[in-house]
């Protein structure tokens, strides 16, 4: 499909066809690989209406892309990976979510943005094989489902993108301070109210689905990253005199929504049968309402995303959001059936000392062994929810996760 869009503003042009390719956690448990005993071998006959996935992150492949700070040679990441995915199948998931396109930089072979530094351990190198290709491979030959995983607005530091080329399809955008980059606390962000920047985030998205052999297209919780009217002043100045007159929070939301939208127009275009998911932060109203992001339409309207993927990232006994509460306002969002509901779940907690939001349930994670398991159960006795996601590989498989893995992987397989 041939998409025609401005990528730098001065009225220059740019002719793209997307059908074309062209040539937390520290992460080193990622190469471990622990598990129970349990888990070693995957269950037969298992519910697919049912998805048990997990995300892979660029911080879960940290060792793994990269050798003495370059690329780590074909072979070599072929086996560390095919360890790292094996894992993942013999714990009992059959989804994974893989990171390819964390910061404006790409882990797989892009017409519009550079080569990550996680890959070739520079911005100013390519890479002497596309990993996302084995990557593929490799979820192909376990039988994994792969979504590819993106975040469509957060760019590079700044320091960081002063190592860009001036080749980088937003490195003009950043010179001519034209508005549709925007910075906050030493990060820059598409702001998404610019058509030439949605449609420079949905040819990517359009460019995953057409290239490679995936199941869908993922993006996570970075919308708006404050409420601060600053950040965003000269788009909205702008949107003003061109005769808008929606105040900031609908304006960001509407804005928002036009590029969940045209992201998934473009997955669609290219297969009807790829998923398109978002996994938002677990509170929906404040997504809604600080993060502008209207996660009520899209889960009561067609055509913005297939699945939702809320992260219920909340304790049994949290004060005000226990995880049961929060599983049942999400219930409650997705009753319509327009999308599918999948939990998402982390084992980033294991062991805090203190979660100090959590109330008088701040110290839940730190006394008790059984929180994942527990919530996972509750997720199966769901009628609603049709999936359960883990955050992530590096956390899950951590000496430390040891009592509360072996118990969520027993539920996980009862499931």
């Amino acid at each position: 499909m041939l998409r025609i869009f401005a990528v730098f503003i001065l009225c220059t042009v740019v002719f793209c066809s997307c059908g074309q390719k062209t040539a937390q956690n520290t992460g080193e448990n990622a190469l471990t690989g622990v598990y129970p005993d349990s888990a070693q071998d995957r269950l037969e006959n298992v519910d697919n209406d049912f998805s048990k996935g997990i995300w892979i992150s660029q911080f879960d492949m940290k060792g793994i892309y990269l050798d003495k700070g370059r690329q780590r040679d074909k072979e070599s990441f072929k086996a560390l990976s095919e360890k790292v995915l094996g894992n993942v199948a013999k714990m009992g998931f059959d989804t994974v979510y893989f990171q390819v396109h964390p910061y404006g930089d790409s882990f797989y072979s892009s017409e519009y943005f550079p080569w990550s530094e996680y890959v070739c351990g520079e911005y100013s190198l390519s890479p002497s094989y596309d990993p996302f290709e084995v990557i593929c491979d490799i979820c192909k030959e376990l039988g994994l489902s792969l979504h590819a995983w993106i975040n469509p607005m957060r760019l590079q530091s700044l320091e960081k993108a002063k190592l860009l080329s001036d080749g980088s399809p937003y490195t003009r955008l950043l010179k001519n301070n034209s508005g549709e980059i925007c910075s906050f606390e030493g990060r820059y962000y598409f702001d998404p109210s610019y058509e030439n920047v949605r449609e420079l985030i949905a040819c990517v998205a359009e460019e995953l689905a057409r290239n490679y052999p995936i199941d869908g297209v993922h993006i996570d919780d970075y919308f708006y990253p404050t409420e601060e009217a600053s950040f965003d002043k000269i788009g909205y100045e702008r949107y003003k005199e061109e005769g808008g007159r929606a105040e900031l929070g609908e304006f960001r939301r509407e804005s928002v929504s036009l590029m969940v939208k045209e992201i998934y127009e473009a997955v669609k275009q290219v297969d009807k049968r790829l998923v398109f998911s978002i996994s938002p932060a677990g509170n929906a109203k404040n997504v809604y309402e600080s993060m502008y992001a209207d996660i009520y339409r899209w889960c009561g309207e067609g055509g913005y995303c297939d699945l939702v993927i809320p992260q219920l990232y909340y304790g049994l006994r949290h004060e005000k959001f226990p995880f049961d509460k929060a599983l049942a306002s999400w219930e409650e969002l997705c009753k319509g059936g327009r999308v599918k509901l999948i939990i998402g779940v982390t084992f980033s907690k294991i062991g805090l000392k203190e979660d100090i939001y959590a109330g008088t349930g701040r110290y839940e994670w730190a006394q008790d062994e059984d929180i994942l398991a527990k919530s996972a159960r509750c997720v199966a006795d769901s009628e609603c929810a049709s999936g359960i996601a883990v955050f992530s590989y590096g956390y899950i498989v951590s000496n430390e996760a040891e009592a509360e893995r072996k118990a969520f992987l027993k539920v996980l397989q009862e499931m």
